[in-house]
């Protein structure tokens, strides 16, 4: 049996993945280990990478699951580092429903606007800004905003990203006007 306490290799993950998408097993189990609380988190870190591959994979299998998901967000220095990273990664392709849309929205802009985190949670958190703004009317205002608010020292990555939103939030308030 493959627990989430060890190093497991991209093809245990995969395997871990196969395993959830034909409910060979079953998908709580995943959920715990994102919960749960280990020495340095490393649990939480590695079902974080399978959470991923599960979204890539049949991620219809995470959608009754998201707003326990988000709670995630919540949980600050309580979770691994690449967890916020990882759910802003699902939640920046994918159908948000309505009744967590403001929800998804806000938890994004406050992680995008806290500069303590990592570049890489900050990015995946505005492309999902514009994910919902996509989806939802009346966002792309803020998400213009977000990406103007990028600065000329922030990475590389982080003004390309910022680059390409902004682009698309400017066609998108041309269209509303």
């Amino acid at each position: 049996m493959i627990t989430f306490d060890t190093r497991l290799s991209k093809a245990q993950w995969l395997e871990l993945t196969g395993q959830f998408c034909r409910k060979e097993r079953d998908i709580q189990d995943l959920f715990d280990a994102l919960f749960s609380l280990s020495p340095k988190q490393v649990k939480q870190q590695y079902a974080g990478y399978v959470l991923l591959h599960v979204h890539r994979t049949c991620p219809s299998l995470l959608s009754p699951k998201l707003p326990e998901l988000l709670t995630l967000l919540d949980k600050g220095a309580r979770i691994h580092s690449s967890i916020p990273r990882q759910l802003f990664s699902i939640l920046q392709d994918r159908d948000v429903p309505e009744e967590l849309a403001g929800e998804v929205f806000a938890k994004a802009v406050d992680h995008f606007l806290d500069l303590k985190n990592a570049i890489a949670i900050r990015a995946r958190a505005l492309e999902c800004c514009q994910n919902v703004a996509s989806q939802y009317e009346g966002l792309w205002p803020e998400v213009y905003e977000l990406a103007n608010s990028i600065q000329p020292q922030d990475s590389a990555g982080m003004r390309s990203i910022g680059g390409r939103i902004l682009r698309r939030a400017m066609k998108e308030l041309e269209k509303g006007q």
